[in-house]
């Protein structure tokens, strides 16, 4: 059975509230940009990174490589 918009939605806002807090080193661009990718490709039945902990390094190494540049 497909789950709806709406649960998938609600799924994803109890995941935020928890990663907000445990991954603060984030930028909140970047962090929204992860969030937002996520439920569209999950709303589109395409794959997922379900677990920001598999992406967070890379996402920190981006923008230690960014504030070299500047």
């Amino acid at each position: 059975m497909p789950i709806s918009k709406e649960k998938i939605l609600a799924q994803h806002m109890h995941r935020i509230a928890d990663e907000i807090f445990k991954f603060e080193e984030l930028e909140k661009s970047s962090y929204s940009a992860f969030t937002a990718e996520t439920c569209h490709r999950q709303l589109k039945g395409l794959p997922i990174v379900d677990n920001l902990e598999i992406v967070y390094p890379k996402l920190l190494t981006c923008k230690a490589l960014r504030s070299a540049e500047e």
